[in-house]
């Protein structure tokens, strides 16, 4: 019998296994112990990856055999039409069974359809192990473990923010400047929202190709999704904890409900007035222009303003 580097590996991590695991699953400092309440034991933290050594995927090669750096090419959007070999050929490597429906998955001659970028980003992004540290210490982007997913910044995309969608000025401003709207889960303000972005494009951006950021304090998918087929802008979602969290000690007060304007509205007004400044996604732009969901442009607009504020060194974010 042949035995590959493969097949021993395999073999080996299974005797070490069966000699390993029962230590991993005592509690830490217990002694080999019951757990008791609230005691985490080192077989939660092996799972979980924390004591997994960097190399340990190159160990017997045994990264490479299942040919796992295949699937990284379903995460670049610029190798898209090569998504269907890659997938194969992880497939064939692992021996993966197919149902029916899909037997034909890897033996037509068929182009395999196109992916939008927008397909990837109504998928949440979750957080993972080292994956808060990696995006913030790069500043492409950020977890938000309180709520177990990431996001990543313009114009980064991803699982971790690995590729760029920039866009097509973006090389020849010696400024970053973003367009930005607060949107909440509402039927009234989606259906402006979806009136609001074709025609920011059409008279606008489809020249200048300036990100949007779409703030929120919780969008449904159905509702990103909406957000996203509106228009061909380039849009990243970027999620507000509390923006309309009221203090104690004006929770009681009758002045709340005065002219009409519920919290809300006043969330957005006081959001708007500083703390939209201090979110970690606006820190990689010289300007903002707040706009809003049923804000529209009447013409085109024949000069840039974002343009002519640097041109003339009007205030920027610092």
């Amino acid at each position: 019998m042949v035995v590959t580097g493969h097949t021993f590996a395999v073999f080996v991590l299974k005797v070490v296994w069966s000699a390993v695991a029962p230590l991993l699953r005592r509690a830490a400092g217990s002694s080999g112990s019951e757990l008791k309440p609230g005691e985490v034991s080192l077989y939660d933290h092996w799972a979980r990856g924390w004591h997994c050594s960097p190399v340990a995927p190159n160990l017997f090669g045994l990264e490479q055999a299942p040919k796992a750096e295949k699937l990284l090419m379903l995460q670049n959007r610029s190798q898209e039409a090569a998504g269907r070999a890659a997938l194969c050929e992880f497939l064939q490597a692992n021996h993966v069974p197919l149902a029916d429906s899909d037997r034909n998955l890897c033996t037509s001659h068929e182009a395999a359809p196109a992916l939008s970028w927008r397909s990837w980003e109504l998928q949440d992004q979750l957080e993972e192990p080292g994956k808060a540290y990696m995006l913030e210490s790069t500043g492409k982007g950020r977890c938000l473990p309180e709520l177990g997913f990431c996001e990543c910044f313009p114009p980064y995309r991803g699982r971790y923010c690995e590729n760029e969608q920039p866009g097509k000025k973006d090389a020849q401003r010696p400024y970053k400047a973003v367009l930005h709207y607060l949107v909440g889960d509402r039927e009234k303000l989606l259906s402006d929202f979806q009136r609001t972005l074709p025609i920011l494009w059409q008279r606008f951006n489809e020249r200048e190709d300036y990100p949007v950021v779409v703030f929120h304090d919780g969008l449904s998918k159905a509702s990103r999704q909406r957000i996203l087929e509106a228009s061909p802008n380039r849009i990243w979602f970027a999620y507000v904890v509390g923006y309309k969290s009221v203090p104690a000690y004006l929770a009681d007060r009758m002045e709340l409900q005065l002219g009409g304007y519920g919290v809300g509205y006043r969330g957005m007004c006081r959001f708007r007035s500083g703390p939209i400044f201090m979110q970690p996604v606006m820190q990689g732009f010289d300007y903002a222009w707040t706009l809003d969901t049923d804000g529209y442009f009447p013409a085109d607009l024949a000069r840039d303003p974002v343009e002519r504020m640097w041109r003339e060194d009007k205030a920027r974010i610092d």
